[in-house]
């Protein structure tokens, strides 16, 4: 009975602690538009806030993934307090395949890591 009794509290506590990944946002900065235009320049701000304590993986080895834009630049990682960070890229869209631009932020770790992206429209 009391290892029945063990078990059933073992598996509350397990439903009610969640271990859940970094949240990752990015949006851009300024005025939004429907879609953009190849040439455009756009400014995306990027934030994590990091969800476990102690985290193994630096705020700088995030990975970035790019499709359809062009890095013109970026600004350092600004620690806004110990368990959130936000940085900004500026970009220039560009011509590729899909009618998409698309910048991916990834952190992998054993802790679940974390992934966040924006798409972003161009005309045609």
């Amino acid at each position: 009975m009391r290892a029945k009794l063990f078990f059933l509290v073992v598996l509350i506590i397990a439903n009610v602690i969640s271990i859940s990944a970094c949240e990752i946002d990015l949006k851009i900065v300024g005025e939004e538009k429907q879609e953009y235009a190849v040439g455009d320049v756009v400014v995306v701000e990027v934030a994590i806030t990091l969800t476990h304590r102690a985290c193994p993986v630096a705020i700088k080895d995030t990975e970035f993934k790019y499709q359809g834009v062009k890095i013109l630049g970026a600004t350092p990682w600004k620690e806004l307090s110990p368990m959130e960070y936000t940085r900004k890229i500026k970009v220039e869209i560009t011509d590729s395949d899909k009618n998409i631009s698309k910048i991916d932020a990834i952190r992998t770790c054993e802790k679940e890591g974390g992934a966040g992206s924006i798409k972003i429209t161009r005309v045609e």
